[in-house]
């Protein structure tokens, strides 16, 4: 089952590391108010976390809880003039106007096709 997937998924994510918490998968906005506070690592407050919320996708909170950033490469259409963005094109976009492509990371791709470059927070630099 796809919850079960998911569950899994958060649980690698926590395992490494990385403290998750429950996102509503209609509006990727986090289940509990204080999920700053309730993201965890522990693989029991994990499984807690997703008792309820079956389903629901895995939020990753940035900054100095995680030691990482992201850059969201957000494709889809722009409802306005009908323009369409493709991450290909938009990643392609930013490695031009930065002078270099961006190296090698961890990615995920989101659900309206857009994708989430993950990467160290660089030590002595606020983001």
């Amino acid at each position: 089952m796809a919850g079960d997937n998911i569950l899994s998924a958060a649980l690698a994510y926590a395992a490494g590391g990385q403290p998750v918490f429950p996102c509503d998968p209609a509006t990727k906005r986090p289940f509990a108010p204080a999920w700053r506070k309730s993201a965890a690592i522990e693989a029991e407050a994990v499984k807690q976390l997703w008792k309820s919320q079956r389903g629901a996708m895995i939020g990753l909170p940035t900054g100095k809880p995680s030691g990482s950033f992201v850059i969201d490469i957000d494709a889809g259409i722009e409802k306005e003039t009908g323009e369409v963005f493709e991450a290909d094109a938009l990643l392609s976009a930013l490695s031009e106007a930065l002078g270099e492509q961006l190296p090698a990371t961890r990615t995920a791709r989101t659900p309206r096709g857009g994708l989430h470059l993950y990467f160290r927070m660089p030590d002595g630099i606020e983001i």
